[in-house]
């Protein structure tokens, strides 16, 4: 075995040296490495047809691992007797330990962007190393973007059969579909759902092409310990003992482009909290927002408390249980909360001036199946400002569009969602 792995693991080292920097070719990459995995045994299946190994390749952010989480569950349900690997990344790795759903979790700690290249082939060769003695029969590479690196890897670890989303697409607005040369990487290329629906239907997409039926069960799952629960149980309990009811408040945000500036969050949090002397608010985030959570936190009084970086994910996911409502920014603890059908008050950085498109990110990443209401600014600040990545905003480093959302609108959109809780309506609106 070791020698098999080292012969697959060397030729795509010398492929990476004949393709130079930032270069990739997807059919060379293959026919290179098929004879190899032909002549080695990896196109037979070594397992037993009740057993068979599979390979989920999810190495994303926590946000888009929750939406994931439905796939997991029906992917277990209809292989109940399978050997499934999760290969997670270090964003996602503290929720993905504490999947049911899965025998076997590994990271990929090793294909991060280096100075702006894309395809690190040496870097490949070792995950590889780590893939290649599972044998899988089966591999998913869920990932929607084109050309992701997710493909290579489902490619390179030797799966039988390879299943992910077709890299020829319609390009958006126009009738005609671009190749990209990518399906040979795949022995099943999915279509993909153009429509404008939730990244939780797409990821659940691949099954059902599979089974030729729709599945029934769509519902985002969370997972953490009793250790959890009891590290969030501890946080929260001095402001438990003072209020009745706790507020997720999150300012934080991956982006500057996707927070809301923090003088507008003491406002409208205030303004909340004013209106309600029961009400506590809970200010939540991860370390990197630890010093914005406390100036809100110490701007909100007595009724406040700043659990930012202080809290594991899972613990945070824990907390989040607690609470009645979340209200913030486009982060991973909004999904969290939808997750546990805690209502939703989000705001995006998408100008409602542009153009909704399906892989808008108020569209593919809304809170799912839960009361929720997004809100967005009036329009695109300047000429810069367009589609970019689905978000709107082309000025990733500075709150921008997003500081176009006022607080009274932001009043409008808290009154719609008690509105919306208040008849039962579990899914999002957009207020533009």
């Amino acid at each position: 075995m070791e020698q098999e792995v080292e012969r697959i693991t060397s030729v795509i080292r010398e492929l990476g040296e004949k393709f130079g920097a930032g270069k990739f070719e997807p059919k060379v990459f293959t026919d290179t490495l098929e004879p190899i995995f032909q002549e080695l045994g990896y196109r037979k299946s070594p397992h037993p047809k009740d057993q068979p190994h599979v390979l989920v390749v999810r190495d994303d952010a926590a946000g888009d691992f929750v939406l994931f989480s439905p796939f997991l569950r029906e992917l277990r349900r209809l292989y109940p007797a399978a050997h499934i690997t999760l290969l997670a990344s270090r964003r996602n790795q503290d929720l993905a330990m504490c999947c049911p759903h899965v025998d076997n979790v590994l990271l990929n700690d090793l294909l991060a962007k280096v100075e702006g290249q894309l395809f690190r082939l040496e870097k490949m060769a070792e995950l590889a190393k780590m893939l290649l003695p599972y044998h899988f029969d089966l591999a998913f590479m869920p990932r929607l973007g084109i050309k992701s690196m997710s493909l290579v890897t489902g490619y390179a670890s030797g799966a039988k059969c390879r299943i992910g989303f077709t890299q020829d697409r319609n390009v958006y607005g126009q009738d005609k579909i671009v190749p990209t040369g990518w399906n040979v990487l795949l022995t099943e290329a999915v279509p993909f759902l153009d429509g404008f629906v939730s990244d939780v239907d797409r990821n659940l997409s691949l099954l059902e092409y599979m089974l030729k039926l729709p599945l029934a069960r769509r519902e985002l799952e969370l997972w953490y310990t009793e250790q959890d629960r009891a590290a969030a149980l501890e946080a929260i309990a001095p402001l438990s003992a003072k209020v009745a009811k706790l507020l997720a408040v999150v300012p934080g945000a991956s982006m500057k482009m996707k927070e809301w500036p923090l003088e507008l969050y003491k406002e409208f949090a205030g303004s909340l909290l004013d209106a309600d002397r029961e009400l506590g608010a809970v200010v939540m985030g991860g370390p990197q927002d630890q010093e914005i959570a406390e100036e809100l936190s110490a701007a909100l009084g007595d009724r406040a408390i700043s659990l930012a970086g202080r809290l594991s994910f899972r613990a945070s996911a824990a907390a989040m249980s607690h609470v009645i409502c979340y209200v913030g920014n486009d982060t991973a603890l909004m999904h969290f909360a939808a997750a546990q059908k805690k209502p939703i008050l989000a705001v995006e950085p998408f100008p409602a001036s542009l153009p909704m498109s399906p892989m808008a990110v108020p569209v593919r990443f809304q809170p799912y199946q839960v009361s929720a209401v997004v809100v967005l600014p009036p329009k695109a600040v300047d000429e810069k400002c367009k589609e970019l990545f689905g978000y709107g905003c082309a000025h990733k480093d500075e709150h921008h569009c997003i500081a176009g959302v006022t607080v009274e609108k932001m009043r409008k959109g808290w009154n719609l969602l008690q509105q919306r809780i208040a008849t039962g309506e579990n899914n999002v609106v957009i207020m533009k």
